[in-house]
């Protein structure tokens, strides 16, 4: 293993009653120090205060008047002033992006709630199947990786279930010993520029996911950085093991044909 192969993966969830999205936002931990100080220029240019670095920004508030109207130093930007502010924190998501990756769950919570798949909470899944993901990733890669997620109760306590749960075992328990550095890290997203910039990311995917929709502007933004990852070998049913590409997980699996797959079919061509 390259004694500079680690990774540092940003986590965060978009969700509603009927889909919950997980995204892990990765890179070199090298590259930490650059990221986070490109964020907090892209503040600047807006934000003249000299902490600007501690205003949070969160994709509902740009993308909502009225979300911005509750807090002042969003509520005063001119319309072109959020238009510099979106494409100065997009352009870091995406600085450099061939050595970055995006990598995402997506849980039908309305079909696996219909068809009763899972005895426990519908995001505990979600939780699982994106750690796989970077475990998977970390694997491919012969890299390490400590992840980094927003801290809300609820991530907490999916964590922990999955450490307790005996479903949770063999080679996916195994991948994430050898190549998950640490427990994961919690950490408030007002204080932390780059869980923010996963924000963005998991707002995209999970728009994307909700409406079908693969064509929508911010996703196809960070769309490269989800192809990074490549394509699962042509040899083996993408669809039929849940897998879109490699750097997305879909439960229930989007077999041909099932209620999941014919919901989000325009989006699984577009990564397939």
């Amino acid at each position: 293993m390259a004694e500079d192969n680690h990774y540092m993966f940003y986590i965060d969830e978009s969700f509603d009653q009927e889909i919950h999205v997980l995204v892990a936002y990765g890179f070199l931990y090298k590259h930490w120090f650059n990221t986070h100080q490109a964020v907090i220029r892209a503040k600047q240019r807006v934000f003249p205060e000299k902490d600007a670095w501690k205003l949070e920004i969160k994709s509902n508030w740009l993308r909502i008047k009225a979300e911005r109207d509750k807090r002042a130093y969003l509520k005063k930007l001119t319309p072109d002033e959020l238009k510099v502010l979106t494409d100065a924190l997009y352009e870091v998501i995406l600085e450099n992006a061939f050595q970055k990756i995006c990598l995402a769950a997506v849980l039908d919570v309305k079909t696996n709630q219909e068809q009763q798949r899972y005895p426990y909470e519908p995001e505990l899944y979600t939780y699982k199947m994106l750690l796989s993901k970077v475990a998977l990733f970390l694997k491919r890669n012969d890299a390490t990786g400590i992840l980094i997620c927003d801290e809300t109760k609820q991530s907490k306590l999916h964590i922990e279930n999955l450490r307790n749960c005996n479903d949770f075992d063999g080679e996916w328990d195994e991948d994430l010993r050898q190549r998950i550095i640490e427990n994961p890290l919690f950490v408030d997203s007002q204080y932390n520029n780059l869980i923010q910039l996963a924000d963005l990311c998991a707002y995209n995917v999970f728009r994307v996911f909700k409406y079908n929709d693969p064509q929508y502007e911010y996703f196809q933004k960070i769309a490269p950085l989800i192809k990074n990852f490549g394509r699962a070998p042509r040899t083996e049913s993408r669809l039929a093991i849940g897998v879109v590409g490699y750097s997305v997980a879909i439960q229930p699996k989007p077999i041909p044909g099932s209620e999941t797959a014919k919901r989000f079919d325009k989006v699984i061509r577009f990564l397939c």
